[in-house]
C-alpha cells in the first residue's frame, strides 16, 4: 500500500508532463526534506481532473488513478491536502471539490458545492481547521467554507472588494487572518 507524502501543485496548460512531474518532486523535497516521497496528487490547470501518480521510483513515475468531472473539476486550478481527501478548486465551474484520495487507485468525489457569485471563478485556497478560504479572481471576492462534513461543504461566508480584493489569486491563513494576493494584469 502507498504510504502517503502528498503535495499541492498548480500547472501553467502549456507546461509538459516532465515539467509538471519535476516541479511536483521539487516541491515534494522542498516540503520534506530528503524523505523519499511515496504518493503525488496533481489538479492540472485547465482540466477536468485530479491526477495522482506514484513517485516512489522518482526516475520512473507511475500513473496511479484520476477523477475526472465535467462541472465539479472543471478548470481544476488550486488544491490542498488533508487527512484522506484532496480540496479542488475548478475557476471556470466555480466550485470547491472534496475528493477521497485514500484509495490511490480509485479516488472519488465525496462532496462539492458550486456557486456562481461566492466562487465564480475559484482560484488558490487555503484549508484551516474546519474551513477552507476561497478567493476568486474575477468575482474579487474570499469565500469561507465550513468543509466539517466532506460529504456537504456549505458556504458560510464571503467578503468582496473591488479594491482591496481585486482579482484575487492566493490565500494563506496565519493567526487569525487570511492573507490574500492579487494578480492584477497591467495593461
Amino acid at each position: 500500500l502507498y504510504k502517503a507524502a502528498l503535495a499541492m501543485c498548480t500547472f501553467k496548460p502549456e507546461e509538459k508532463r516532465e515539467t509538471q512531474i519535476r516541479m511536483a518532486e521539487a516541491l515534494l523535497n522542498a516540503r520534506h526534506g530528503t524523505e523519499a516521497p511515496k504518493m503525488f496528487v496533481a489538479a492540472a490547470e485547465g482540466a477536468d481532473r485530479l491526477t495522482i501518480v506514484d513517485i516512489s521510483n522518482p526516475a520512473a513515475p507511475v500513473y496511479a488513478g484520476s477523477v475526472t468531472h465535467a462541472t465539479q473539476l472543471n478548470a481544476a486550478v488550486s488544491m490542498e491536502l488533508a487527512g484522506d481527501y484532496a480540496y479542488v478548486t475548478a475557476y471556470t465551474g466555480n466550485c470547491l471539490t472534496i475528493v477521497n484520495i485514500s484509495n490511490p487507485s480509485s479516488p472519488s468525489i465525496t462532496g462539492s458545492v458550486c456557486d456562481n457569485t461566492y466562487l465564480f471563478d475559484a482560484r488558490m485556497l487555503s484549508l484551516s481547521g474546519k474551513f477552507a478560504y476561497v478567493p476568486t479572481f474575477v468575482a474579487n471576492r474570499l469565500t469561507v467554507v465550513d468543509i466539517s462534513n466532506p460529504a456537504a461543504p456549505v458556504i458560510v461566508g464571503s467578503i468582496q472588494s473591488s479594491t482591496a480584493l481585486e482579482q484575487s489569486w492566493a490565500a494563506a491563513v496565519s493567526g487569525g487572518y487570511v492573507y490574500v494576493t492579487s494578480r492584477i494584469d497591467d495593461q
